[in-house]
Order: C-alpha cells, then sequence, then structure tokens
C-alpha cells in the first residue's frame, strides 16, 4: 500500500499548492503555515483518541520533535531565498533532494532498495529537473549553472538537506510507536509547529487575527488538504522506504500542471511532455521493482 499512499499524498500536495497560491494572495506566507498545523489539531485529536495512544519512547519524541525543528528552520531559509530572488530560479533543483533522503536514509534508517526502483528514482529525479525548469521558464541547465555563480544558492542546498532531514525524523518518530501510528505522530508535530509559528506570528505580524478571520474558510480547506496528504506520506513511510515514498510524490509537480492546466489555462511548455513521460517511466519502473 506504501506505493498508493506515495501517489495520493503527491495529489493532495497539488491540492495544497493550488489553495495556498490562492490563500497567499491575500495573507502572508506565516500565517498560511500557521493555519496548516493549528486547524487540524481538534481534528487529528479526535483521531488519535478513537485509534488509543499508542506507546512510545524516547527516540519517538527525537523524530517528532527533531521534523518539527528542522521543518521550521528549512522553511525560514527558504523565505530567505524567495527574498533574494533566487528559490524561482533554483526550484529545479528540489527534485535533486532524493538523493540526499537516499543517502540519509541508508545512513540512519539502513533502508537500501534494489536496483529497478533504484532505476525508476533516477528517471523520476530527471523528469521532476525538467518540469520545473520548464515551470520556471529557464534553459534547462540554469539552475545548475546559478550553484556556482551565486554565493547565496547555499541557502538552497541547506533547504534541500533540511526537508531530507526532517523526512528521515518523521520516520524516526513513526517506527517509535506501537502500534504504528501515523496520525499520533502527525498531531505531536503540528503541536510543536503550532506553538513556534504562533509566537512568531504574535512577535511579528500584529494584524494575523484580523485577516485569519477574513479568509478562514480558504485557509481552513487548505488546511485540510494538507493534513490529509501529511498522513498519506506517514503511512506511506511506516511500510516503504523514506526515499521511494518521497520519490513517487514528486508526481505533485505533475499533478500541478495539470490542475493549472485545467483551471487556470496554463499552457504546458517544451520540456513538459519530455518530463512526464520520463517521470511516469520512473514511477512504472519503482512499482514494477
Amino acid at each position: 500500500m506504501w506505493f498508493w499512499y506515495g501517489v495520493l499524498s503527491g495529489l493532495f500536495s497539488a491540492l495544497s499548492v493550488i489553495l495556498n497560491k490562492k490563500a497567499l494572495g491575500n495573507v502572508s506566507a506565516a500565517l498560511v503555515s500557521w493555519t496548516l498545523f493549528v486547524l487540524p489539531l481538534p481534528f487529528l485529536f479526535v483521531m488519535v483518541l478513537r485509534e488509543g495512544i499508542p506507546s512510545f519512547n524516547v527516540m519517538f519524541f527525537v523524530g517528532a520533535v527533531g521534523s518539527s525543528v528542522v521543518y521550521a528552520v528549512s522553511k525560514t531559509i527558504s523565505l530567505q531565498s524567495i527574498k533574494n530572488n533566487l528559490l524561482s530560479k533554483l526550484f529545479p533543483l528540489s527534485s535533486f533532494g532524493t538523493f540526499f533522503t537516499y543517502i540519509l536514509g541508508l545512513l540512519f534508517l539502513g533502508e537500501k532498495i534494489t536496483m529497478l526502483p533504484l532505476i525508476g528514482l533516477i528517471f523520476i529525479i530527471i523528469g521532476a529537473y525538467l518540469l520545473n525548469a520548464d515551470r520556471a521558464k529557464e534553459h534547462f541547465l540554469m539552475p545548475l549553472k546559478l550553484l556556482f555563480t551565486h554565493k547565496e544558492s547555499f541557502i538552497f542546498i541547506i533547504d534541500m538537506i533540511g526537508n531530507s532531514v526532517a523526512g528521515i525524523f518523521d520516520k524516526v518518530g513513526v517506527i517509535n510507536t506501537v502500534p504504528r501510528s501515523s496520525t499520533f505522530v502527525l498531531f505531536v508535530e503540528d503541536i510543536v509547529l503550532a506553538i513556534l509559528l504562533t509566537v512568531y506570528l504574535l512577535k511579528n505580524d500584529h494584524g494575523w487575527l484580523n485577516d485569519f478571520k477574513k479568509h478562514f474558510w480558504v485557509l481552513a480547506i487548505g488546511s485540510f488538504i494538507y493534513t490529509l496528504l501529511a498522513l498519506f506520506f506517514l503511512m506511506g513511510i511506516v511500510t516503504g522506504a523514506v526515499v521511494l515514498v518521497g520519490g513517487i510524490k514528486k508526481l505533485e509537480i505533475l499533478f500541478v500542471l495539470i490542475l493549472s492546466y485545467l483551471f487556470f489555462h496554463d499552457k504546458p511548455l517544451k520540456y513538459v511532455w519530455l518530463g512526464s513521460i520520463i517521470m511516469l517511466a520512473g514511477v512504472l519502473l519503482i512499482k514494477i521493482g
């Protein structure tokens, strides 16, 4: 089932991107992030009570709290990249974050994958890179060039590594619950992130509460969709390798392109079809393997 959980996490991630894009036209990025983690808490609390609180050990807290803190730092770094006007041009390189996840999973979780899924993973990375490069409307080698010509690009690399580390922490949290509970892990992580972001908003955004009330329904729907994608991802890594579930989740890029075409009439550019074919071939190889 981990394969299909990865596909579903990619689909809901694409929906989340579309909804968050709409929300960001009216409110701050910090408020959008806050709602993603705060609004689902009552829903997750009820789910945890119905499933029962699992037993856990110290490593559970290392995983859940570690993931939350790393994600918060990574998000801050990402915002700094946007401020420097580099993120849109470097974003195609985010597909290579899968390599970092593979190395970290091998070192800290002992996750090994066979040759066929590994080839499929490489196909997904190449396809995702081409799709992202097309979306950024840059020459497909431009993001690589920027790594060597802009000193600020190391910020983006740190952001990629941070996202990979957060994924490893996620699995550490999940595998240290008995029975394994994705819902409980997400609940604890959301509490930590909610506290961190609430402190940030209280200090830096005095009008956030009014914005929250004004745009509640858009933010609420976005938070619900995000919770589903997070749950499907965590459910996937219970039995599947983090790198494979994360690799399949990269289908979000293809789903975003499809949704953009259907709802916003964004026409595909020159690399889309090639990138899509390569990416889908990679997913097929992972499924077969």
